[in-house]
């Protein structure tokens, strides 16, 4: 078992889907029609992994709601970013602080040596009215000079007022000014338990009362993020960690319709954490494109073929040949080597970056796929190609020689359970972020 030690945020990622909508004055982020918390999750997961080389011991998954992710969803983000199977995940789900909770269950794992690090993924699907989708992900890890440590947490409120029925089985909507009034009470209780009567404002405040909050402690003294859902407190943190010049201990209050949590940071000087997703107003982004489920597969998930080449279809992992060298993909349906007849292959991980070769609109198919598809034959940075649909993209960005990246999409379902498989969609800087350059290699496991 490790030594005890002291835990650290050593890695950080964080996804935003490139898609919104108008809602009133507001824009939020939304999932495009093949996304969803597994694929959320994924992207977070990579994009905190690029920048990280060490075990992974557990991995801790943070939703809104229990049924967007169970059965072998889990283990289909587990294997698609790489980690072992024996690697165990713990899921936490019910409000928008279940990203709290994950993570300081991973602190407490760390800091009592049980593990050496833990992989923390808060997803949010978004309810496209309100809560913008997206995903964040933390590796906390013990470290002997952290750049931003979690700290002590301090909850108040439960407030038992919302919608009501009368008795004309009418509905009605609770009275927000109210509620608002009895967070902004508990925020200021859960600050003064944190850091003492005489604290300073929270340095940013998220949540369904964050505006509210912030007027309650001063205007311009806490930065108001969008409510990201249950990856809205781990964004606040990193927000909070990323501005901070000296070292400092902020706090960053959360907010939910009936409780507001605060929590306490140390964070070093010149801390290099990297955030993503910007927090200010949503820019103009285009819609979503609504994506149509392919018909039913005509073998299930469970079948032989598809655990037999789970991993190298989740991973995009091929085999090279151990007399010749020659590649092939997918290696569980490739067992004799074309060019030399060897049968001796090793793991390789396939590019997942490349460039438009050619490509094919598609308006004339069957019943289940929609009224077009865009196909695109690729040719990848290490010289493959591969041929595959897009997600997100519509015909008029898709030209010839243009820049695309593979991701695991949900591609369609079997008997109410998705099945993904990859699909090309834009580079991440071609929808206003940097791109990621993720791996997704077998990681050292306990």
């Amino acid at each position: 078992m490790p030594a005890p030690s002291r835990p650290a945020v050593v890695a950080a990622g964080s996804y935003a889907p490139p898609f919104s909508v108008r809602r009133g004055r507001r824009r939020i982020l939304v999932a495009n029609g093949d996304e969803d918390a597994v694929t959320l999750a994924i992207e977070a997961a990579d994009d905190c992994l690029a920048r990280y080389e060490g075990p992974v011991d557990e991995l801790h998954l943070a939703l809104p709601r229990p049924e967007l992710i169970n059965g072998p969803q889990v283990e289909i983000v587990r294997e698609a970013i790489g980690l072992d199977a024996g690697v165990p995940v713990s899921v936490s789900a019910g409000d928008s602080l279940a990203g709290l909770a994950a993570l300081a269950a991973a602190t407490d794992a760390v800091r009592a040596g049980r593990v050496r690090s833990v992989l923390v993924v808060a997803t949010e699907p978004g309810d496209g009215e309100r809560v913008s989708a997206g995903s964040v992900a933390l590796m906390v890890a013990g470290c002997d000079t952290p750049s931003l440590r979690p700290a002590t947490q301090r909850s108040s409120g439960d407030v038992v007022y919302g919608n009501w029925v009368d008795g004309n089985g009418g509905r009605h909507p609770g009275d927000s000014r109210y509620i608002e009034q009895c967070v902004t009470h508990h925020a200021r209780s859960a600050v003064a338990a944190l850091d003492g009567a005489e604290a300073p404002p929270p340095a940013a405040v998220t949540g369904v009362a964050a505006a509210a909050v912030s007027a309650a402690f001063g205007n311009g003294l806490c930065t108001v993020l969008p409510d990201r859902g249950v990856a809205g407190p781990l964004l606040a943190i990193l927000v909070v960690g990323a501005a901070t010049t000296e070292s400092a201990a902020p706090t960053v209050v959360a907010t939910t319709a009936s409780r507001a949590v605060a929590v306490g940071v140390e964070i070093e000087a010149g801390a290099p954490l990297l955030v993503r997703d910007l927090p200010g107003e949503i820019p103009e982004l285009p819609e979503p494109i609504d994506v149509h489920a392919s018909p039913p597969l005509s073998l299930p998930g469970s079948s032989p073929f598809f655990q037999r080449s789970a991993r190298e279809l989740l991973r995009y992992e091929g085999g090279r040949c151990g007399r010749c060298g020659h590649v092939v993909f997918p290696p569980s349906q490739r067992t004799v080597c074309p060019a030399c007849h060897g049968y001796r292959f090793t793991p390789v991980q396939l590019s997942r970056t490349g460039s438009v070769y050619t490509f094919v609109v598609n308006r004339f198919l069957p019943t289940g796929f929609g009224s077009d598809m865009i196909l695109v034959l690729a040719e990848m940075d290490d010289g493959s190609r591969y041929w595959a649909p897009t997600s997100g993209m519509s015909p008029d960005v898709v030209s010839i020689g243009a820049r695309v990246d593979l991701r695991l999409r949900r591609f369609t379902d079997h008997g109410g359970a998705p099945v993904y498989a990859m699909k090309f969609v834009l580079p991440r800087t071609a929808c206003g972020a940097e791109s990621a350059g993720a791996t997704t290699e077998s990681r050292d496991v306990a």
